[in-house]
């Protein structure tokens, strides 16, 4: 099963992957991202998984204080991780861009079924025991009753009286002279 919103809705709405591109620094965003706008779980997961680089940087700046003080052990895995699963996040993105796009087209149309079955319901409640409005010329019509004798009767621009015909645009232009 393809998107079938087309092209340029796929190339819209898969800009969060231009987060992954930040090399650990913010690519857990990305899987924040689309974990949260389509409610699963996994990709939050692994949103805070891709996460630990920055979170490792930041604590053990708070605890052992600037990267000079740190054990050179500490430094080389805080680097392996920034980059390695920098790169890894990249790809893990490319890879679930298609069921992202698949999941939040589900999600936008049952959404859209919904409002519209709201609607739906809306009017039935609001007609119940009213008169009926006449969708194609907004009278209103008492119930049971329909024809031409309950249509609305034609304002003028001009005048606002009904039952007048509009001026012609001849009879509007003002002679030179």
């Amino acid at each position: 099963m393809t998107v079938r919103k087309g092209k340029r809705w796929e190339i819209l709405h898969s800009l969060w992957i231009g987060w992954t591109f930040t090399l650990s620094l913010f690519n857990w965003v990305a899987f924040l991202y689309i974990g949260f706008r389509t409610r699963q779980r996994k990709w939050m997961l692994w949103g805070l998984f891709y996460s630990a680089p920055l979170v490792t940087e930041i604590v053990s700046d708070i605890f052992i204080g600037p990267p000079v003080n740190h054990p050179t052990w500490l430094v080389t895995l805080t680097m392996i991780l920034f980059f390695g699963l920098g790169v890894v996040s990249i790809f893990h993105a490319f890879r679930v861009r298609k069921e992202y796009l698949m999941r939040l087209e589900a999600l936008k149309r049952e959404k859209s079924r919904k409002e519209e079955a709201l609607r739906r319901q809306i009017i039935q409640s609001t007609n119940q025991g009213e008169p009926a409005v006449d969708q194609t010329t907004d009278a209103v019509q008492p119930p049971g009753k329909t024809g031409p004798s309950y249509a609305p009767r034609e304002e003028t621009r001009f005048s606002g009286q009904p039952d007048q015909p509009l001026p012609s645009k001849r009879d509007t232009l003002i002679p030179y002279g």
